[in-house]
Parts: structure tokens; C-alpha cells; sequence
């Protein structure tokens, strides 16, 4: 369900804080949030779409997205990331055209970060999950993106540190699924014929496994059969 109170406050606070614009920068660049009415989504000539230019990193707020935007010396090619990927419903990079032609998603990498880099005449387009279909971040290259991380080092730090609580968080669940899965597949051995005992498969599937004590060792268990390999 929709959270129209939600809707609203950030809907206030953009036109209170925040430059509306009728149009983005593609040339020097830059950060706007879009909001829209139109339920029917983004569409061309949508009436009710307004823009609003953001003159700083800080879109956690406004979008629930943790975005770090880092440059080259210029502002010709940018790179976003976000550092709370399951709150992303949609990162996409795409031409600066009248359409926003898609070029490519972002995937989720093995650190659990969404990442796309653009380069002069691409843009970067963000929809938050919760929140999609209403409010979503355009992120341009160019001189004024340099200009905002300029201003905004402090900003830079301060999100650096919350991606590393987010990654800590997201590891230490990782580690508590790790341990609730080694107990089921402790149970499941216990359940094969020749659990406690030797392998005589000829060709075993092995499970190393870490046996915690005075001095860790590793153990190997087949999973056909249960046994110990040597």
C-alpha cells in the first residue's frame, strides 16, 4: 500500500528546499529528484512531472537510496553507487535522448553494492523499491558533479561509513544463515547410512566442513553416504 503521508511530506520538503527546474543540465551535469502524479509512470509529456535540481550527495531522505557519486577530474565520467541495494527497485543507464534509451542495469556484485558508471551523454536513473512509480534520481556527468563532491567531502565520509555498517550488517546475517544452514546439513548427514563411519563410495561427493575446538580441523563427509573421507 502506498504511503501517502510519506508522499507528501518529501513532496513538501522538495518544493520548500529544493530549485524546481524545467529541465536537466546535460551539459554541465548534475543531481535532480523527479516526482510525477501520472500514474500510468514516466511517460512523455507527463503533465505532473516536476524536477528538482539537488545541490548535494544527500538523497537518503528524499529517495531511501545510499548513493555515493564518484568523478574523473572533470565531471565527463561519473560512477554511482549504491550501498543499499535491496532498497533499489530499478538502476538503469540510459542516452540522454528525449526517451532515456536504456543501455544497461545495474547487477548486485559480490559485495552487495549496484554500480554503473556514465560518461557525457549518458545518465543515470534511480527508482527506489518502496517508493517506485512516484519519485525516482537523475544523475548526470559533468562540471558540476566535481562541484558537489567539492562541497560535499565531509557528506562523501559520512556515507562511506554507513555503507560499511550496512556491509557489516548484511555480513554478520550472512554468518547467522551460514551457521543455521551448517546445523541442517549436519542433520542431514546424520540421516545417510554410513554417517559415523568410513565413505566407501568410489567416487564421493565431498562436504569440507570446519570442526571448531581446542584446534580446528577440517573434516570432509560424503553426501551420497554420510561417511568420513580420508
Amino acid at each position: 500500500m502506498m504511503n501517502t503521508k510519506l508522499e507528501n511530506d518529501i513532496k513538501e520538503i522538495l518544493e520548500r528546499d529544493f530549485k524546481r527546474v524545467d529541465k536537466f543540465d546535460t551539459e554541465k551535469g548534475g543531481i535532480y529528484v523527479e516526482t510525477t502524479e501520472d500514474v500510468r509512470g514516466w511517460m512523455l509529456g507527463d503533465k505532473t512531472r516536476k524536477i528538482y535540481e539537488v545541490p548535494h550527495l544527500s538523497l537518503k531522505s528524499l529517495t531511501d537510496l545510499l548513493l555515493i557519486v564518484t568523478s574523473n577530474n572533470d565531471g565527463s565520467k561519473i560512477k554511482v553507487t549504491s550501498y543499499n541495494p535491496q532498497e533499489v527497485g530499478m538502476m538503469l543507464l540510459s542516452k540522454n535522448d528525449d526517451v532515456g534509451s536504456s543501455i544497461e542495469y545495474a547487477c548486485v556484485d559480490e559485495s552487495g553494492s549496484r554500480e554503473l558508471t556514465a560518461k557525457m551523454g549518458q545518465h543515470i536513473c534511480i527508482e527506489p523499491l518502496m517508493r517506485k512509480g512516484w519519485i525516482r534520481a537523475q544523475i548526470f556527468p559533468g562540471s558540476n558533479i566535481v562541484e558537489i563532491i567539492n562541497n560535499d567531502k565531509a557528506e562523501i565520509m559520512k556515507f562511506v561509513e554507513d555503507s560499511q555498517i550496512y556491509k557489516r550488517e548484511r555480513l554478520q546475517k550472512l554468518v547467522g544463515k551460514y551457521y543455521l544452514l551448517e546445523d541442517d546439513i549436519d542433520v542431514g548427514l546424520t540421516g545417510l547410512i554410513n554417517f559415523g563411519g568410513e565413505c566407501d563410495c568410489k567416487s564421493p561427493d565431498v562436504f569440507k566442513k570446519i570442526h571448531e575446538g581446542d584446534f580446528d580441523e577440517i573434516l570432509k563427509f560424503c553426501l551420497y553416504c554420510g561417511g568420513m573421507v580420508d
